[in-house]
């Protein structure tokens, strides 16, 4: 699995490496727990992997809700000076801080291209099984935090109407 993530890392466009801030500075002031510490250390490999895949990537630095500006700026510092980075953007998923410009960038860096699908398909994927992710997203966003270690849907049932 993480072969085939750095396979899609060289061949895409833009790659961007999404930071937990907040559990880097714990792990940093030496209070994080060990699931922090398991993904500081995530971190720090995929730093590795674009440093010698020579591959740079955009850093967003998630939960900036959690954090002093003092030490989220020594932070983006830090990351940055690894050379891997192009462009650093402070977001918080949670809240939608510093989204819209992080996409804005995306947007800016796609390369035109003809569609690889039909206008009006919207994923690869069958419809149902679209259904059955939508319906899954739903049930995710209606528990909140309270989120299951797994889960599964079935469509059972399936219509096409005429308004789509």
């Amino acid at each position: 699995m993480v072969r085939a993530a750095w396979t899609g890392a060289r061949d895409a466009d833009v790659v961007v490496h999404v930071v937990d801030a907040a559990s880097r500075a714990a792990v940093e002031d030496g209070e994080g727990k060990a699931g922090q510490r398991r993904s500081v250390e995530d971190d720090d490999r995929v730093i590795d992997g674009l440093k010698e895949s020579g591959k740079t990537a955009i850093l967003a630095l998630n939960k900036v809700d959690l954090m002093r500006r003092d030490r989220l700026l020594a932070m983006s510092q830090e990351l940055f000076a690894t050379g891997v980075y192009s462009d650093v953007f402070m977001v918080s998923a949670e809240k939608g801080y510093g989204v819209d410009d992080l996409k804005a960038t995306l947007a800016s860096r796609m390369p035109d291209s003809p569609y690889f699908f039909p206008e009006d398909q919207s994923a690869d994927v069958p419809q149902r099984v679209m259904a059955a992710e939508i319906t899954r997203e739903k049930v995710y966003l209606r528990l909140h935090k309270e989120l299951p270690y797994a889960s599964m849907v079935e469509t059972e049932g399936w219509q096409v109407k005429r308004d789509g």
